[in-house]
């Protein structure tokens, strides 16, 4: 990792990207609120993209177009909410061609800028990262918006009328039907991981694990695994919380 005044990021893993630069996540905030620890989480779960954090919006301003065209999201922390709900298209702008994102702990906070701030599904306004989610949670999440997703925590979608919402939140009766085993398969599926290393992981052969798969994906009325990871990362609560470890 690499200190250019106020921006800390990571250069790309050798050969990763000969021909392009590395896609980036900019986060706007202080370092209490992005820490080192979670740049080099971003850095060690998704390889060849580059973590760099700014304290200001006008730092990204700064850099001009060609510095933001590599830049997939920008990811503005809880302290600015108010900022960007009174300057949201200068946000937009800013953050442009990358996606916008509000970091949240408090989910009031969230929910306030959701609804002062929503716009057609088509084009979400703004996306949402729990940070109090653990870290297996947060990644996961990182990763679906990073991938186009438009994900929407349930905790958000409660909270406004069935029109609203950009995701879906399936009925309790679809979780009921789950065994605990199928659980614990859509967990890790939803952890990213993959068949193999499910099977390992479990003791289960392969065959096994996509059998389960076929059920899951059947129970909750979804076709594949990213369509299960979302229906899942709908539901997580605070049962699944736990802090980032110290730096």
């Amino acid at each position: 990792m690499q200190r250019h005044g106020g921006i800390v990021s990571s250069g790309p893993v050798a050969g990763a990207w000969p021909h392009r630069a590395v896609p980036a996540i900019t986060f706007v905030g202080s370092a209490f609120s992005f820490t080192d620890s979670m740049m080099r989480v971003v850095e060690t779960e998704f390889g060849d993209v580059a973590p760099h954090r700014v304290t200001r919006l006008s730092d990204i301003v700064g850099r001009g177009p060609e510095g933001r065209e590599d830049t997939r999201l920008v990811v503005v922390e809880e302290a600015l909410a108010q900022d960007l709900i009174d300057r949201l298209e200068t946000y937009r702008q800013a953050a442009r061609p990358a996606r916008l994102v509000l970091a949240y702990h408090d989910r009031a906070v969230a929910r306030r800028v959701f609804g002062e701030t929503r716009a057609a599904e088509a084009d979400p306004a703004l996306l949402f990262l729990p940070m109090k989610a653990s870290i297996d949670v947060w990644t996961s999440v990182l990763k679906l918006l990073l991938f186009g997703e438009a994900f929407l925590p349930q905790e958000l979608v409660a909270a406004q009328d069935e029109d609203s919402a950009i995701l879906t939140v399936p009925d309790d009766a679809d979780w009921q039907t789950l065994t605990a085993r199928e659980r614990q398969v859509l967990a890790m599926v939803s952890d990213g991981k993959r068949n193999k290393v499910i099977a390992g992981d479990l003791g289960l052969s392969e065959h096994t694990v996509k059998l389960h798969l076929h059920h899951i994906f059947g129970k909750i009325g979804v076709r594949n695994r990213t369509g299960a990871t979302r229906w899942y990362l709908s539901r997580v609560d605070g049962a699944a919380l736990r802090p980032w470890p110290a730096q």
